[in-house]
């Protein structure tokens, strides 16, 4: 076949439904090109009929078969096979046709039943499935409701515990209990239990120095339990035996964050205890929390700030020997010159206690070597009554007076003589005595 005729056989074979409609592709196509169209040609079950009925006309129905049965016929359905089968009976006479067809027919009523049943079967799952559907839903929402319930009773419980609890506490005596206890709320941030503990007054209990729970956190420096307690309202002007308050604890201890709060919510800066007059700038400058002393002094107190028996803010710092508070407060307008009820000057209380530096920054601003109580006791006396020998050893450099007598008639060196057996240092103070050349009269 040369390559034009297949062009040709392929145009016809694409275009046969054209030829169909016309009934005319029998009279324009020869027996050997309708055997090729037929061949490459595709057909449904009604462009088949087709053929076979304009065919019939034209050929017998030997000569037709022969062309026919190379023909392919794309079926999509059952019922398009059996409408092939059909023509073949028809047409040809074909009784495999026939029976083929028969077969397929009894098949199909065979199977309706069945497939009717399948469909029934199907509605049943379906209903099924939403049964299930819905109890499923049901179940969930039970489960949901016991869930609700679980945790109910679980609230319940721990609402019965925490009511034991809180009782047991209430009528026990153990302090660090309620206080651990207390520590526990607020760490968990349960104010609302905090703030039932204050109402029934766990909150007040107190150890044997009578500190409240407040009083404590404020000692050991817990800022979250002290908002905690004064949120949940206890009573927070308690007082121990000492007669601070909580203020004067944190400033004692040096917790400026503490400080800090208790007077932004409304402390007294300036508040004092009944029985010494001690208020929170004394007490930060005694234990030499510098940072306490700068912050009270920047909101308006006084860096002089006396006691009721006149010892100021820098006595106490010369006492416990903090000689950078002390600087701080000189620089601020505290008066080291001014002396409490007892006489006992700055100075003289550095030396009593041992505190070289404090002693020697002292006598650079000013302060009188042999100033004196009102025992007539001057620094020399104090610093050797207490075997502090380097203070005494300075003393001497500077030209302190070794004669000098107090109001018992007393020089340092018959202090340090009654008091030789009781250390080293005494002896050393007592030979450094003897041998000072200011040393004029030993009797």
């Amino acid at each position: 076949m040369n390559e034009d005729l297949t062009l040709n056989v392929n145009y016809l074979a694409n275009h046969i439904q054209e030829y169909l409609d016309d009934e005319r592709i029998y009279d324009i196509l020869d027996k050997m090109t309708l055997s090729q169209v037929f061949k490459i040609a595709k057909f449904n079950p009604t462009m088949f009929d087709a053929l076979i009925m304009q065919g019939k006309s034209k050929y017998s129905t030997s000569q037709l078969f022969n062309y026919i049965r190379k023909c392919r016929v794309c079926i999509n359905s059952f019922d398009e096979a059996m409408q092939i089968l059909k023509n073949y009976e028809k047409n040809f006479k074909l009784k495999s046709a026939r029976d083929l067809k028969k077969f397929f027919e009894n098949y199909i009523l065979s199977h309706t039943s069945n497939r009717n049943e399948v469909k029934e079967c199907n509605s049943e799952i379906q209903n099924l499935y939403s049964k299930v559907n819905i109890m499923e839903n049901e179940i969930q929402q039970y489960k949901n409701e016991i869930t609700i319930l679980k945790n109910e009773n679980n609230k319940m419980i721990e609402t019965i515990n925490y009511l034991s609890k809180v009782s047991e506490l209430n009528s026990s005596d153990n302090f660090n209990k309620v206080y651990m206890y207390l520590k526990e709320l607020s760490d968990n941030g349960d104010q609302q239990k905090m703030f039932d503990s204050c109402v029934i007054g766990l909150s007040e209990k107190r150890d044997s120095n009578d500190n409240t729970p407040l009083l404590m956190a404020c000692y050991i420096g817990y800022l979250q339990l002290t908002k905690s307690l004064i949120e949940g309202g206890c009573i927070r002007d308690a007082k121990n035996k000492s007669g601070c308050n909580c203020l004067l604890e944190a400033s004692l201890n040096g917790h400026l964050d503490i400080v800090k709060y208790l007077i932004e919510i409304g402390f007294d800066k300036n508040w004092r205890d009944k029985k010494d007059g001690f208020n929170a700038i004394l007490a930060a400058s005694q234990n030499g929390h510098l940072n306490v002393v700068k912050y009270l002094i920047s909101i308006g107190c006084d860096a002089d700030s006396k006691q009721n028996n006149n010892a100021n803010c820098i006595y106490f710092a010369s006492r416990y020997g903090h000689l950078e508070t002390v600087k701080y407060l000189i620089s601020m307008g505290g008066n080291p010159f001014k002396k409490p009820n007892s006489g006992f000057s700055p100075l003289i209380i550095a030396a009593d206690s041992g505190h070289l530096e404090i002693v020697k920054y002292l006598i650079q601003v000013g302060f009188n070597k042999n100033d004196k109580t009102k025992f007539n006791q001057t620094s020399l006396h104090r610093a050797a009554m207490n075997g502090h020998f380097e203070v005494v050893q300075y003393l001497i450099s500077i030209g302190a007076n070794a004669n000098e007598k107090d109001n018992g008639g007393y020089t340092a060196l018959n202090y340090v003589t009654l008091n030789q057996n009781k250390n080293r240092d005494y002896k050393n103070i007592m030979n450094l005595l003897l041998n000072s050349q200011t040393f004029d009269d030993l009797i």
